[in-house]
């Protein structure tokens, strides 16, 4: 999620009101204050709509969040919910950052079919369907496991080697 926020602030001068564009960098208090503000009620309707009974789940980390959902009829109400929050506070979601899972132990090529014609909204079209990602350094997906390792220990090498220079 992203969003570029601007104000009006009141002048010190006699003239009274001027605008003054501003942002907040990330990494600012008040701009961790409005991302909660802002994604709260997201999360809390999210929830809400997922079937928690049928293994459904919703996880966040930041700005990283995670859905879980055991039908893809369901990704067109939460793509409603973020569209509400789209509207109401111009957060969007990063599309480009945003990856379907199929969790899934049959045939991968039928849930990338069955995912795209599921996703109702035009604007979610664009969304790449992969066998896995990585989600807070954690890798998901069924095939994710077989090289869930390969990173961390390549970076473990390396930070071995850059010690022994020293």
């Amino acid at each position: 999620l992203r969003r570029h926020l601007g104000a009006r602030r009141k002048s010190s001068t006699p003239m009274g009101r001027w605008p003054i564009p501003w942002s907040l960098a990330l990494g600012e208090a008040a701009a961790a204050v409005l991302f909660v503000v802002e994604t709260s009620p997201l999360l809390i309707s999210l929830d809400k709509l997922i079937a928690k009974g049928k293994g459904e789940a919703l996880s966040a980390c930041a700005d990283d969040i995670a859905i879980v959902l055991a039908d893809c009829s369901h990704l067109s109400p939460v793509a409603d919910e973020f569209d509400r929050l789209r509207r109401a506070s111009a957060l969007t979601l990063n599309m480009r950052k945003t990856v379907f899972v199929p969790l899934i132990a049959g045939d991968w090529a039928v849930a990338v079919i069955e995912i795209k014609e599921n996703t109702a909204p035009a604007s979610w079209a664009e969304v790449e369907v992969a066998s896995s990602a990585v989600l807070v350094s954690v890798p998901i997906g069924p095939i994710s496991a077989a090289g869930a390792t390969d990173a961390p220990l390549k970076k473990c090498i390396g930070r071995h080697k850059e010690i022994g220079r020293r």
